[in-house]
C-alpha cells in the first residue's frame, strides 16, 4: 500500500510540475509532409474574466460514424500547432482551458452560423486556421469567436519554423513563408 501511495504522489507531482512549466513543447515527430498536414493558428481570450493565451486546447476529429480522435496541440503563447495529422475529414477545436483554469467548451452545431473553429483537411501541407479571440463564456457559440488580424500567418509561420527546424517540414514551412512575402 505504501508503494502505491508513493507512486501516486510521484505521478501527481510530475503532472503538476509538467502543467506549470512554461518550457517550449517538445519537437513534434517528423512525418512525411506528402501524406499529412499540420494545422496552426492563434487562440486567446479577450474578456474581463478570461484574458490571455489559452492552454490545453483539444482538437476533435468529426467524422460521422468514425472513431473519435482527440489531439492536444502544442502551444507557444497564444499560438497552437499540431503534430502532422492524417489528411482527410473534418476537425474542430472542441475545448480549451483559460489561463485561470476554466474549461471552455466550444459548440459548433449551435445557432449563430458556422464556427470558424471547424476545418477540413483534404490535402497535405500547412493549414492556417487563423487568429481568434473568444468571449467570456464557459460554453462558446460560433458567434462568440472573433477573427483577429494579429498575429498574422507570417508571424506564426516563423514560430512554426522554429518548432520544425531540422525536419522534413522545414522546407514546406520555408516555402510558405517565401510565398507570403
Amino acid at each position: 500500500m505504501g508503494k502505491n501511495v508513493a507512486g501516486i504522489l510521484v505521478w501527481l507531482s510530475a503532472c503538476v510540475l509538467g502543467c506549470a512549466s512554461e518550457e517550449p513543447s517538445p519537437l513534434p515527430p517528423a512525418e512525411d509532409p506528402a501524406g499529412s498536414f499540420v494545422v496552426f493558428g492563434s487562440l486567446c481570450s479577450d474578456g474581463l474574466l478570461f484574458n490571455g493565451a489559452v492552454s490545453d486546447i483539444v482538437l476533435q476529429r468529426i467524422e460521422p460514424g468514425g472513431p473519435e480522435l482527440l489531439v492536444e496541440p502544442y502551444r507557444r503563447g497564444s499560438m497552437f500547432f499540431t503534430d502532422p495529422l492524417p489528411v482527410g475529414g473534418g476537425w474542430k477545436i472542441s475545448s480549451f482551458t483559460t489561463e485561470g483554469g476554466t474549461l471552455v467548451t466550444v459548440r459548433t452545431e449551435a445557432p449563430g452560423g458556422a464556427s470558424p473553429l471547424v476545418f477540413y483537411a483534404e490535402s497535405p501541407g500547412l493549414l492556417f486556421l487563423g487568429s481568434f479571440s473568444t468571449a467570456d463564456r464557459e460554453i462558446l457559440l460560433p458567434s462568440d469567436v472573433t477573427r483577429r488580424d494579429v498575429p498574422t500567418e507570417l508571424d506564426l509561420l516563423r514560430d512554426l519554423l522554429d518548432a520544425y527546424r531540422g525536419t522534413p517540414w522545414e522546407k514546406v514551412i520555408l516555402s510558405r513563408i517565401h510565398s507570403r512575402h
